[in-house]
């Protein structure tokens, strides 16, 4: 899986020391997401409370990962 660059280090606040990217069965590539809008806010099924990146919104939960938003861009629509 490629990811650019930029996309690395604008996401600077990673605890999980980018095991998105090392390992397909991670958390994050399997939770499901369920919109994204305007290419910006991904809507997420997300169990995981200690990453940095996640926001609960209402009954949901919204991922602002940069690495996470461009993975899904590119790999899973």
């Amino acid at each position: 899986m490629e990811i650019n660059e930029s996309t690395i280090k604008e996401t600077c606040k990673c605890s999980f020391d980018f095991e998105c990217l090392k390992n397909e069965y991670n958390f994050c590539l399997r939770s499901n997401v369920e919109n994204l809008i305007i290419n910006s806010i991904l809507f997420v099924k997300c169990m995981k409370n200690d990453c940095l990146y996640k926001l609960n919104y209402g009954n949901g939960a919204v991922c602002n990962c940069p690495v996470r938003k461009e993975i899904h861009i590119k790999y899973e629509k």
